[in-house]
């Protein structure tokens, strides 16, 4: 009577712990992902937005939406705030570009927004982000746990067409833990501060605190999501819409000394 009350039991206890280990098994593999393997310059994806794009991440609201239409990506907002759109694979080394236009916004010299490419998002808190503005300045941020930081904040570039309607083509590479960022086929200069927790500051073309740089170190965020994105900063009040398009993503290649974009005054 004995053994066959400790046998059910250890039969009970033995389930105890499948089922343990198989919800715990569970919550692990909701943050598995398939990492798209990079051989340098194969072409590991691309769009042009010609369908629905149901690979990619969209939203749609009242005051902001991101949808694929008329052979493009359009994001619009119109709050205060942030807003991308997401491929579903995910990359950790890449080369993407993407071309952007901006359709309908202020340009008066003093345009509190930015677009661009998204890279290495892992979930909604935890991404970096190249933004170009409307009053030709670009910076790099990098958000870890919902937490901001300007890893290379506004620096102002002739690169950047600042006309309503304009072209601009954006390109991250990010190969490990290092990055570079182009405009128009420029490669752009960064502002990080020596000191990590530093504010990046450009002021009369220096880079305070820190030193101009070609390339970001930085593995905070080992792998993730591409796509877009765009936002309106504080005082800005009139929405922006940007479309973009030709989405490529390819292996990147081994850097090479390149044309580098000229730096200006402070952002």
């Amino acid at each position: 009577m004995r053994r066959t009350r400790l046998r059910r039991l250890v039969i009970f206890l033995t389930l105890v712990l499948i089922l343990v280990a198989m919800f715990q098994l569970s919550r692990l593999a909701a943050d598995w992902h398939y990492i798209v393997p990079a051989t340098a310059g194969e072409l590991l994806y691309a769009t042009g937005f010609d369908g629905d794009s149901p690979d990619w991440q969209q939203t749609a609201g009242q005051t902001a939406s991101a949808q694929s239409t008329d052979g493009s990506m359009r994001l619009e907002i119109n709050t205060l705030g942030g807003l991308s759109a997401t491929t579903s694979p995910h990359f950790r080394d890449f080369d993407v570009t993407v071309e952007a236009r901006v359709e309908a916004g202020v340009f008066d010299g003093n345009n509190n927004n930015g677009y661009g490419i998204i890279f290495r998002q892992w979930d909604p808190r935890n991404f970096y982000v190249f933004l170009v503005s409307s009053d030709g300045s670009y910076r790099l941020r990098r958000v870890i746990d919902g937490q901001i930081h300007a890893l290379s904040d506004w620096i102002f570039t002739d690169a950047i067409n600042q006309q309503i309607g304009a072209l601009n083509t954006l390109r991250v590479v990010g190969e490990g833990d290092r990055f570079r960022f182009y405009i128009n086929g420029q490669r752009m200069l960064l502002c990080v501060p020596d000191d990590p927790d530093a504010i990046s500051t450009m002021f009369r073309g220096e880079c305070l605190q820190g030193e101009l740089v070609d390339t970001l170190v930085d593995d905070s965020v080992r792998y993730g999501q591409l796509g877009v994105y765009a936002e309106l900063d504080r005082g800005q009040e009139t929405g922006i819409v940007i479309q973009f398009d030709n989405f490529i993503v390819y292996g990147p290649q081994p850097d090479e000394p390149q044309t580098t974009g000229d730096d200006g005054a402070d952002g």
